[in-house]
Parts: C-alpha cells; structure tokens; sequence
C-alpha cells in the first residue's frame, strides 16, 4: 500500500503540472511541436525500453536465485531434524530440536532485518556452530545409524552452502552508477510526456498519466526485486515459520492410531490358514 500511495501522489503532481502547462503555458507546449513530429520521444521511449529490460532481466535473476535460497536453506534444516530424529537417540534429538529452533530464531529476528537494510552479518554464526557440536556428539547405537549420521553431514553441508549463499545475495544490489543512470532515463522519459503536448487536453492528460504510471512501476519494481528482504516482494518469512512448527511438533515417535478401518494382516493371515 505504500508503494501505491506514492503513486497517487506523483500521479497527482505530474497531472498537476500537465495542467498547468496545458492552461496557462500552452505556447510553451507548441514550441516542442518540432521534437515531436522528428519523433525523439519515440527514440527516447526505445532507449528507455532496452535500458528497462536488461535491469529487470538482471534484478529478476538475482531475486530467483535469492529466493531459491530460502528454499534450499529450509530443505537443509528439515533434512538435519529428520536425519537427527532417525538415529532415535533421546538426548541428541532434544539437543538438536533447540539448536535449530535458534537457528530460525536468528534468521528471523536478527539476520532478516539486518539483511534488508544490505548490511553484512557475521558468517558463519555461533547458531551454525552449535548444530556442528551436536553433530559431534553423536554415538552409534545400530548398525543404521552410519546411514542416518552420513546423510546428516550432507544436510548440514547444505545448511551451510544455502546460508552463505542467502547472505551473500542479500549484501548484493544495483551497481549506484547504473541505479542513478536509470532513475536518470526515466526521468528523461517522464519529462517527454510531460512536453509531448496534444490538440486534445483529454488526450494529452490520458498519455500524461499513463506515462507516469509506467515510469512510477518500472523503477519500483525493479528497486524492490533489488532487495528481497526490504521490498513488497519479500515474504520469505513463512518458510521459516513452517519449518519451525515443523521441528517442534514432529518426530518419530508420533504413529498413526490403529482404528477398525486399518488393514489387519494378522486377521488376514488367520483366514486364509
């Protein structure tokens, strides 16, 4: 909602100013009558386009792989509880539960708020550290438990690689030189409509305000893909809240109540002796 009350506001400023121009300045409009029959507004539009495109293509990329990160980060974190609880060891299970609670804990409540402002943050972190040491802990109970404890060393692998990853894309943004070139074209482009002039007030206003609209959007969007965690776009939060719950309230002791409905073999058995 904040990005589209300033729209309304730079909507009514720029239609504000198309009025007063077409009112009480209209020679000043029909002097720019040569620039618009050479048709440079168009050339300045092509230009704007091409510029446009590439940072958008650009910004794109940068917030899907950030977004995949997200992703990547919580698979590590379900994968490092599940392969924990298959060693059904009690204490290194509870160990674990409340490292990784920490873990989404930090990332929620201190590294997400210092990431959106692009501000570094120590790699890795004393949360990280402590889910190695409950790793070391682990001792072999059965002869399944090398299984569970090597796909637990992959996870945590992961873990580490997704985190670096997601942070390393959160200090990254648009290069100030092309950010303050594009806002730069598209104030050019903006101020093209703004002298483009028309026979028809009505026409006139129209393709002033959907000009402004169009020049307002593009650089919001591309500024707010530039920062994943800071923008409307963001919301990566519910990733970590569902892996929390996830965490807290599963582990394999949980089993499915035998009811009437369940397929019973030993009956079955009975019955075709």
């Amino acid at each position: 909602m904040y990005s589209f009350g300033k729209a309304i506001i730079l909507v009514a400023l720029a239609m504000g100013f198309g009025y007063y121009l077409n009112e009480y300045q209209h020679p000043v409009l029909n002097d720019f009558s040569e620039i618009r029959e050479s048709d440079v507004i168009g050339f300045l539009g092509t230009i704007y386009a091409l510029i446009t495109a590439f940072t958008l293509v650009n910004v794109w990329n940068h917030f899907d792989f950030t977004r995949q990160c997200y992703a990547d980060e919580n698979d590590a974190l379900i994968a490092i509880w599940v392969n924990t609880d298959y060693l059904d060891d009690p204490m290194i299970t509870e160990l674990m539960k409340k490292v990784l609670l920490n873990y989404i804990d930090r990332t929620l409540v201190y590294e997400f708020p210092e990431l959106s402002g692009h501000r570094e943050i120590s790699l890795p972190s004393t949360e990280l550290i402590e889910i190695k040491k409950v790793i070391d802990k682990i001792q072999f109970n059965d002869s399944r438990d090398p299984v569970g404890f090597e796909q637990l060393i992959v996870s945590y692998r992961n873990l580490t690689k997704a985190r670096n990853q997601r942070i390393e894309q959160a200090v990254i943004d648009i290069p100030r030189l092309l950010r303050y070139f594009y806002l730069l074209t598209s104030i050019i482009f903006w101020i093209g409509f703004l002298i483009q002039g028309f026979s028809s007030p009505k026409l006139y206003y129209i393709v002033l305000f959907m000009g402004t609209l169009i020049v307002f959007f593009s650089y919001t969007i591309i500024i707010d893909l530039d920062n994943p965690l800071g923008g409307l776009l963001r919301q990566p939060i519910r990733k970590y809240e569902v892996s929390k719950e996830f965490i807290e309230t599963t582990d394999h002791e949980i089993s499915v109540p035998i009811t009437d409905n369940t397929y019973n073999y030993e009956n079955q058995n009975t019955q075709s002796q």
